[in-house]
Order: structure tokens, then C-alpha cells, then sequence
């Protein structure tokens, strides 16, 4: 989801990279998928419900897995100005990459591995329904490219 100023982490700095564009072949990984406001909601949920949250753990995340390509594309639909790149690098590509740039080392260990966390606990325990984590990503880009000035290289407009 949205942040709620300019200093954001790592999520929606990976939205920012897809909205400019740069790469134009996108590595086949992904993410278990939660909006921030879900989470926030299961942290205040625990507190509470302390007969029902004490001892345990609480995985936030709304059971959806979300490959990079994937997001690309619907950012692509849904800005279609933006020309927003989603097709997937191929495994060979990626190995190339990773053996130029140490970045693409955590890329190339988790390429074309699902990894769908389960949720059924804060579901059942905390009544989390969580929110759909592409509707997160849209927002997330609506107030990326609606908050950022063209004059900041790090932020987009």
C-alpha cells in the first residue's frame, strides 16, 4: 500500500523500479504478498486479543504470491503511458546477471521458487481478512506517481 511519507523500504522502492521502467526483462521471482495496513491491523489485533495471541505467531500475509513479471504486467495495463516492461528474463540471463552484479545473487537463489506463506492462523485467531495485495500494488503506485517530483532521481512523477 501506500507509504505514509517519502521514507519507504524496500516493497514499494521495487514498485518505483518497475514504474520507471529501467529493466527491460524481469527476473522470474516473486513474493508472498501483504498490504501494510493488514499487517498494522494483526499487530493491533494481538494486542487486543492477548487469550488468543500470547505464544503464538502470527504470519501476515494475505496467501498470495506475486512473481516480479506479473506485477510488471499489471502495472503495465494499468498505466499503459508508463511502457512498463514485464516480459521474463530467461534462467540464462539471470545467471549472467548475478555473476556481474551481487545484487542478482538473492534473485538468482530464489528464481522460479513459489513460496505461499500460510495466513490461517491470524485468519482464524484475529478475524484478519486480508486485503488483495494487487489492489495494494496499484495503490502504491497511484501515490508513487502521484506524489513524487520529477526533480528527485530516487522518486518518479
Amino acid at each position: 500500500g501506500a507509504p505514509l511519507d517519502k521514507h519507504y523500504g524496500s516493497s514499494v522502492r521495487k514498485v518505483e523500479q518497475l514504474l520507471q521502467g529501467k529493466q527491460t526483462k524481469l527476473p522470474n521471482y516473486g513474493y508472498s504478498c501483504v498490504d501494510v495496513t493488514d499487517i498494522a491491523l494483526m499487530h493491533l489485533r494481538a494486542m487486543e486479543r492477548p487469550e488468543q495471541s500470547i505464544g503464538k505467531r502470527f504470519i501476515g500475509s494475505a496467501h498470495c504470491f506475486l512473481w516480479i513479471p506479473e506485477m510488471a504486467k499489471l502495472l503495465h495495463d494499468a498505466y499503459p503511458d508508463k511502457k512498463i516492461p514485464y516480459q521474463k528474463a530467461s534462467n540464462d540471463e539471470i545467471r549472467k546477471k548475478a555473476t556481474e552484479n551481487p545484487s542478482y545473487r538473492y534473485v538468482l537463489l530464489n528464481l522460479n521458487k513459489r513460496r505461499v506463506l500460510s495466513n490461517e492462523q491470524s485468519c482464524q485467531l484475529l478475524g484478519i481478512q486480508y486485503r488483495d495485495p494487487r489492489e495494494s500494488l496499484l495503490d502504491t503506485a497511484q501515490y508513487l506517481l502521484a506524489n513524487f517530483d520529477k526533480t528527485d532521481s530516487t522518486m518518479m512523477k
